[in-house]
């Protein structure tokens, strides 16, 4: 008798929250405070799970009293409050770290732990001398917060695995209509206009995920906001798509800004063609002004730019010397096989 086997599948999706704070004159504040005092950022979070909200806090001259002569940093879940219909709680896996000058990353902490709505979790401390060491040269502090967790609405539940590529892409279409259904955007302007956050026509998005192809020659010109849509809406085959296209484009003035949406987005193969774009023509680009500009906005961009090159051009130097080591036998031996015959 047949069996019958049933594939199904669970999507699980983790949910980044990221920070890059610069705060001037650090090594002032470390010396002007008083015990107890501190700074916070702004809120941040991540738009697909807008209820989760974050502040970090930092007390340059600490918190405590035994925290004197140190730095402290705490972070703050803000925006998940208590109520009967929802999760007052999230688990996170967080990161708080300082930027040096040449982008090295000193590390302040890194916990995974429960947080309740303005519950604090902190206590990490840097020795004012260790502080110095990662201030720029201006004296401000870079401080980045990396945040994973899962979104307390998460429902974690099996589904039948579409069979058929077409019908996967009309899912995905559908929970995207739901999504912006969800947002109060009117289901004409999802048929027949642009998305209200995005700026993209909404018929090419619709067209590819009911065909998993399109025809519009003038892609080129939008490609940038339909990655940034496909990624927001989860639409991977179509970011690939999207990636290609810019990649094609890639020159020395689109550089700085396509590199950046690369890494906001997590747009890995754009990334790589950056990254090799730079590597070819460093002469130039080193002596740009926005590369200049990049280097104090987004440090710890550039330092992940040299270090991929690094990699690259170290991995393709391998492969030249592998080349190299067998050539010079072939050649050595030519001679010597013309000298016997003149005796």
């Amino acid at each position: 008798m047949a069996k019958e086997l049933s594939k199904q599948v669970t999507n699980v999706t983790p949910v980044f929250s990221k920070l890059e704070w610069r705060i001037e004159h650090f090594e002032n504040l470390m010396r002007l405070l008083n015990n107890g005092q501190f700074i916070k950022s702004e809120k941040f979070k991540n738009e697909k799970v807008p209820t989760v909200a974050w502040e970090l806090h930092v007390y340059p001259n600490g918190k405590r009293e035994e925290h004197v002569n140190n730095s402290t940093f705490f972070l703050y879940q803000v925006g998940l409050e208590p109520g009967r219909n929802q999760r007052s709680s999230v688990k996170a896996d967080f990161t708080i770290c300082v930027l040096g000058q040449n982008g090295t990353k000193l590390i302040v902490c890194h916990d995974i732990n429960e947080f309740v709505h303005l519950q604090g979790r902190g206590k990490f401390r840097v020795e004012h001398a260790r502080m110095k060491n990662v201030l720029q040269a201006d004296g401000s502090l870079v401080v980045m917060c990396e945040i994973e967790f899962l979104s307390p609405n998460i429902k974690l539940k099996a589904e039948l695995e579409p069979t058929r590529k077409v019908e996967k892409s009309l899912v995905s279409s559908a929970k995207i209509k739901d999504k912006l259904v969800g947002n109060q955007i009117n289901s004409q302007l999802w048929k027949n206009k642009h998305f209200t956050d995005i700026q993209v026509r909404s018929s090419i998005m619709l067209e590819y995920m009911s065909t998993g192809s399109f025809d519009d020659p003038n892609l080129q010109t939008y490609a940038m906001d339909l990655l940034v849509a496909s990624d927001k809406y989860e639409v991977i085959a179509l970011k690939e798509v999207c990636e290609a296209y810019l990649i094609c484009s890639l020159n020395n003035e689109n550089i700085f800004k396509l590199v950046a949406i690369a890494d906001t987005y997590s747009a890995t193969h754009l990334k790589k063609a950056c990254v090799s774009h730079i590597a070819m023509n460093h002469n130039t680009v080193f002596q740009s002004a926005q590369w200049k500009a990049l280097k104090l906005e987004k440090p710890y961009l550039v330092n992940d730019l040299l270090e991929l090159m690094i990699k690259e051009h170290s991995s393709q130097s391998f492969k030249d010397n592998t080349a190299n080591i067998s050539t010079p036998r072939i050649n050595d031996q030519a001679p010597m096989e013309k000298k016997k015959r003149h005796f």
